[in-house]
């Protein structure tokens, strides 16, 4: 079924940001674009909901035009750092081509081949550009010394890391000078990105969060194409070869315990895409670097040294994702405050859960009575009130008012700690208050949310 008022919106937005004959030349493209597709079978991963998006959201030629003449105040040098390893002549092509044709031209390519052996056939390729440098190491010296090297080579006022079989959008650098000019005192720069087949389709978009220390502590969301300060790059020392395959993982980590939140941006446009093929990590559920994140584990361990946090690492639900278990201080109580009015069954499934699953020892159960009417309810409060960790409290005051209520109930509850719990919750995880106390007894921590699951 067309949702019509939907398109209705979709096209009053266009038009109020594109204006009326940009908008209708818009509907015409998508449209013949999607009808030959149709009429010839195909099925490209570029198109579908997300070949559209692109079309919508991505620099048009004529910005592309405006941003070549763009003088910015503050134009530094970029210093692209590629380790190369075995690198496919159609990849390295892209790559290049993909540098070049930036719209911000104050840019180097350092290309540092840690190769078995040299591939003369990449010279011409090389050779496309003067601003591109590169060496051939004649050892096999592993991706961080590999990276080092290309970051010996640099000259630029920063370095941005790119993998050797990624490709830039044109206006990449451009928009992380951008960010330079607008916010003078970044350090680290990461953006948005996309995945890039053989075949140049792109797919499965990413758009991350703003810095998120507990999010890059779960997995490595900022990926390749990240933008350093060469002073911070120079104060963390490059790239650390007993982490190799999780070396990127290892800095950003390093770089979060040192750069302060305000100056490192995101920028929220995808401005690389990261190259799927056979033995890449971009590849769903791939097994090909299994080292890689077992020495994400192992930078992760470090980092939370590092910080005087004990916990303990472990995998997650899939390679790439980590999970910390924060070791508990003490046993400090828990005031669990459930704000109920009538409705027994519910409460009932509710307390039972906390009761029956909680591992966690010293807690208490704080139930505040707001203006309940059923005997029934008032009976089963009789019967839960014979459980030592259990109190049922009445709110003094009528209607439904929740933040007085909670507020109510902390002013009767003993913990340390208080968790809100609606009356109609069921839980799932035993260990469910260690993990949450876990997080709210670091120092930077002042509340912890979990998952919920709707049932219907």
């Amino acid at each position: 079924m067309i949702d019509t008022h939907h398109i209705k919106n979709q096209i009053k937005f266009y038009v109020k940001k594109y204006g009326f004959f940009k908008t209708v030349w818009k509907c015409l493209t998508v449209g013949i674009r999607k009808i030959f597709r149709i009429l010839k079978g195909e099925r490209d991963v570029n198109y579908g909901d997300y070949g559209d998006w692109i079309h919508a959201n991505e620099v048009r030629d004529w910005e592309i035009k405006a941003q070549i003449k763009k003088k910015f105040k503050n134009s530094p040098k970029i210093s692209l750092i590629v380790p190369m390893y075995n690198t496919k002549e159609k990849f390295l092509k892209e790559l290049v081509d993909s540098v070049i044709k930036q719209t911000y031209s104050n840019w180097e390519l350092c290309l540092s081949d840690g190769s078995p052996k040299q591939n003369q056939k990449l010279q011409k390729i090389i050779e496309k550009d003067t601003r591109i440098k590169y060496q051939f190491l004649n050892q096999e010296k592993g991706i961080s010394e590999n990276s080092n090297e290309a970051i010996q080579m640099a000259t630029g006022d920063y370095i941005a890391l790119l993998d050797h079989d990624d490709t830039l959008a044109k206006y990449a650098l451009y928009e992380v000078v951008k960010t330079i000019n607008k916010h003078p005192n970044s350090e680290f720069i990461y953006s948005d990105e996309d995945k890039i087949d053989q075949n140049g389709n792109r797919s499965d978009a990413y758009f991350k969060p703003e810095f998120a220390p507990d999010t890059l502590r779960c997995q490595n969301y900022i990926c390749h194409f990240s933008v350093f300060k060469k002073e911070l790059m120079d104060k963390l020392g490059g790239f650390r070869a007993e982490f190799d395959g999780a070396q990127d993982y290892d800095i950003f980590l390093r770089m979060s315990e040192i750069v302060k939140p305000e100056n490192i941006q995101h920028i929220p446009r995808i401005l690389y895409h990261w190259r799927i093929h056979k033995g890449s990590t971009a590849m769903e559920n791939s097994d090909a670097k299994n080292y890689a994140f077992e020495n994400g584990i192992k930078a992760l361990e470090a980092h939370l040294q590092r910080m005087g946090l004990e916990g303990k690492v472990s995998k997650g639900c899939m390679n790439g994702i980590y999970r910390i278990d924060y070791k508990i201080k003490a046993e400090p109580k828990i005031s669990i405050i459930i704000p109920n009015k009538d409705g027994k069954e519910t409460l009932q499934v509710c307390v039972n859960s906390v009761l029956e699953k909680t591992t966690y020892t010293n807690y208490e159960i704080i139930i505040v009575e707001n203006n309940s009417e059923t005997d029934e309810i008032f009976d089963y409060y009789q019967e839960l009130e014979k459980n030592e960790k259990i109190k049922v409290i009445r709110y003094p005051k009528t209607g439904f008012n929740y933040s007085g209520i909670i507020n109510f109930g902390v002013q009767n509850c003993t913990g340390d700690y208080v968790i809100q719990l609606n009356n109609d919750t069921e839980l799932l995880t035993p260990n469910w208050l260690e993990i949450m106390l876990g997080f709210c007894q670091r120092d930077d921590v002042g509340a912890v949310r979990c998952k919920t699951i709707l049932s219907r």
